[in-house]
């Protein structure tokens, strides 16, 4: 992808990604896949590299993935739960 970095962790949740926390993601700025895709498919896959390639590792650490949940990737598990409870309280309940 060309990032200048290579994370070493990656947090994975259901949270951000549907009606009002899409909505929430939005308005964080956080990178959003175009379509929905049916998890584990060619089609998927390929939607995810598109945000990799679009927002670059490290500038970008939160991914949301349409209609699934978010991908946090970090250098450490300390950073990736740090990166979890920035999240936290803007996650549905």
């Amino acid at each position: 992808f060309g990032w200048s970095e290579r994370p070493l962790v990656t947090l994975h949740g259901h949270a951000l990604a549907e009606k009002e926390g899409l909505r929430i993601a939005e308005q964080l700025e956080l990178p959003i896949s175009h379509d929905e895709t049916l998890f584990s498919t060619p089609e998927d896959v390929e939607a995810l590299m598109t945000l990799f390639k679009s927002f670059p590792y490290p500038q970008h650490k939160v991914f949301i993935r349409r209609g699934h949940g978010f991908l946090i990737l970090a250098e450490s598990v300390e950073a990736a739960v740090q990166e979890l409870k920035n999240l936290e309280p803007h996650f549905e309940k």
